[in-house]
């Protein structure tokens, strides 16, 4: 469906998902002269990249449109939405050279896009690429619209300026290529020339005198206006409004000769005439060297100084021919051709109509209306990070996942939302000991629990930091800002801290408890208290320490030690040395009851 509105147009319509290619991509016309490249960049710079995406005021422009359909339209793809759409051509603010364009971009969603009405089939990676064929007429205005995952359309406007050829000696040029470029494409001109350097003719000057006026070219003459200018001549209307106005004149031969070239002060009577300009008083001396004071013309050129329809110059050259170059920068000095031609390249004066948005959201709402639907029959979240049960030491929690529909949903009734595909990555304060949340978008939920379990100042980072954070909350070891991992326990330290592991009812009894214990008299105290020794096969288990042979007296209790997996592998036991704290824990931790009491707890 395209809308035509005098000189612009709107295309509006639909892209589907689909997997089948497209077929061959026809790439979009451009002009080969890079002259006319350097105009374009300089009437449309392009927006920067980071730039924000400036909004249509739709609402204003289309006032009858129901609240329900006033989606968000932009000139731009908003940033959000930058990481998944792509909209390769057009450009905004394209300027194009031949009566084609191509719409091609990418919606790495895979959802829905619109264009024209029409279904078109993305590859399966996206992509999308549709030729459209301009109509008659300098600007039009293209509606792109893609849909994110909530079933939702983004429209994106494009406006289009079409230019015709360009002569072929427009290089010649260089100051004046814009303003030579905008004439030739505007109603004052019927025939482009080939080449700037041709002269014009008493026809092309009728023919610009009459849009000037702003006359309406649909006048069908009967009769010849001279015998040279008959009635289905091309500028004949234009000539017989131009000398019934006594702006040019016929020749004593009774003919118009339309074909006959322009003089520069011709122009110059003539367009004084035409725009009825007063005459200026004479005066004694002009600065032009080949105008005397007695020329004939004098005060139209006087005229045409003060209203700047001509420049100032040592010389006026009156009865040159005029060129085509020539006549458009006298031309284009003239007020009611410069506002024509700033028409020609304000794009940002096209305006959509409120019937146009409602057949757009005609033909797209039923689809992204069952699409909606199905959305909601996929709802659910997906949480990459954290799994329930987590276990944190900082006071920071790293929240990634998916949810379908993407839009908004909610933690612990907090709303949120997510990216365009449903991803989302947060970062929130949890507190001390157990955090539930509980995630929800529509119907669906899903709840969580983390643990932010403090350890000690002096075991960031240490390798005994979970262990120690876990003991820490189930109060086996002390609640005190440094842990002293280092320190070497005696034998009555080694005995409480079996009682708390091992949740004993009285306090132990052990002879010397203010020993410090040595690595196999630690093994042999945790041994005995949990009662290991009767069930480990002592005799069936071969150590591989060096220092520790099977005479040695500790040798049953580090053996049991080693089956119940309360130490490991090693070429070195070093049984005289003192243990350590840490290493102590350690070895608690890895007892069977505490084992099961940490699994029943941190899942």
């Amino acid at each position: 469906m395209i809308i035509q509105y005098k000189s612009s147009f709107v295309l509006l319509g639909i892209v589907l998902i689909g997997t089948s290619c497209f077929g061959s991509v026809v790439q979009p016309d451009t002009p080969s002269d890079s002259i006319l490249q350097q105009t374009i960049k300089e009437s449309f710079p392009n927006p920067t990249a980071n730039s924000e995406a400036p909004t249509v005021n739709i609402q204003e422009n289309c006032k009858n449109i129901e609240k329900s359909q006033q989606d968000l339209f932009y000139e731009t793809i908003p940033e959000q939405y930058q990481s998944f759409f792509e909209l390769d051509t057009p450009q905004p603010n394209s300027v194009l050279y031949k009566n084609e364009i191509i719409i091609k971009g990418k919606n790495k969603l895979l959802t829905s896009v619109f264009v024209n009405g029409k279904p078109v089939t993305l590859t399966q990676d996206g992509k999308f690429a549709i030729k459209e064929i301009l109509p008659s007429g300098n600007r039009h205005l293209f509606i792109i619209s893609f849909t994110n995952q909530e079933a939702k359309p983004i429209h994106i406007i494009r406006k289009i300026l079409r230019l015709n050829s360009s002569p072929n000696d427009l290089s010649n040029f260089p100051q004046e290529r814009k303003e030579i470029i905008y004439f030739l494409n505007s109603a004052f001109i019927e025939h482009p020339p080939v080449n700037l350097s041709e002269t014009i003719t008493r026809a092309e000057l009728a023919y610009f005198i009459y849009s000037l006026k702003n006359t309406a070219f649909n006048e069908k003459l009967t009769q010849p206006v001279y015998s040279d200018v008959p009635a289905d001549f091309w500028a004949a209307p234009a000539i017989q409004y131009a000398t019934q106005e006594g702006i040019l004149t016929e020749y004593p031969d009774g003919k118009f000769h339309p074909n006959k070239t322009v003089k520069k002060l011709e122009y110059l009577i003539a367009i004084i005439r035409a725009l009825q300009i007063k005459l200026s008083q004479p005066v004694n001396k002009l600065p032009f060297q080949d105008i005397n004071d007695a020329y004939w013309t004098l005060r139209y050129i006087k005229t045409a100084l003060d209203s700047q329809l001509i420049p100032a110059g040592k010389v006026f050259y009156p009865e040159k021919d005029l060129t085509y170059s020539e006549f458009i920068l006298l031309a284009i000095r003239i007020p009611q051709v410069k506002s024509e031609l700033e028409k020609i390249s304000a794009l940002g004066n096209i305006k959509c109509q409120s019937t146009d948005i409602v057949k757009i959201n005609q033909q797209i709402l039923p689809i992204l209306n069952e699409t909606k639907k199905l959305l909601i029959n996929q709802q659910g979240i997906e949480l990459v990070t954290p799994a329930n049960q987590t276990i944190i030491y900082t006071p920071q929690l790293q929240i990634e996942g998916k949810i379908t529909p993407p839009g908004n949903f909610a933690i612990n009734g907090q709303s949120f939302q997510s990216e365009p595909d449903g991803h989302f990555n947060l970062t929130l304060e949890v507190q001390s000991q157990i955090n539930t949340f509980t995630f929800s978008v529509l119907d669906t939920s899903k709840t969580i629990s983390v643990y932010y379990l403090n350890s000690y100042k002096d075991t960031k980072g240490h390798w005994l930091e979970p262990i120690l954070a876990k003991a820490k909350y189930l109060q086996f070891i002390e609640n005190a800002p440094n842990f002293n991992p280092k320190h070497t326990p005696t034998k009555a330290e080694i005995a409480h801290y079996i009682s708390t592991f091992l949740e004993l009812p009285s306090a132990i009894q052990i002879e010397n408890p203010d020993k410090v214990a040595s690595k196999i008299e630690a093994i042999t105290i945790i041994v005995k208290l949990s009662n290991l020794i009767e069930t480990t096969p002592t005799t069936s288990v071969k150590l591989a320490y060096r220092d520790l042979p099977s005479t040695h007296w500790g040798y049953p209790y580090a053996a049991a030690a080693y089956y119940q997996h309360l130490i490991s592998d090693a070429k070195r036991f070093s049984p005289n040395k003192p243990i350590t704290k840490a290493e102590l824990i350690a070895i608690l931790s890895k007892l069977p009851t505490v084992q099961a009491k940490f699994n029943s707890i941190f899942k």
